[in-house]
């Protein structure tokens, strides 16, 4: 959720009619999850097409730790390495 707010500048579930102390019980019981309208738009305002790579790259890490099975979900351990192509757009810049 963090990582959406911080690519999307836009807090979670923002103008919903919904209480923000209920949205954890949406989120466990229900997988409810934030929409990625705001992602989608963010990759079609970027010119170089470098830093939508890395847009492209963040929102795969989003939608992995979002899986509904817990299992599917990366471990900490593995960290944001999972997702192909990362770790070289961090290490060559």
């Amino acid at each position: 959720m963090v990582l959406y707010e911080l690519v999307t500048r836009c807090a979670i579930f923002d103008g919903s009619s919904v209480p923000r102390e209920r949205l954890p019980f949406l989120i466990i019981n229900y997988g409810t999850r934030p929409d990625l309208a705001p992602i989608e738009r963010l990759k079609n305002e970027i010119i170089g097409s470098e830093d939508r790579d890395v847009i492209m790259l963040l929102e795969e890490i989003i939608k992995l730790c979002w899986k509904n099975e817990p299992e599917k979900r990366p471990e900490i351990s593995e960290g944001i390495w999972p997702v192909p192509g990362l770790w070289e757009i961090f290490m060559l810049g």
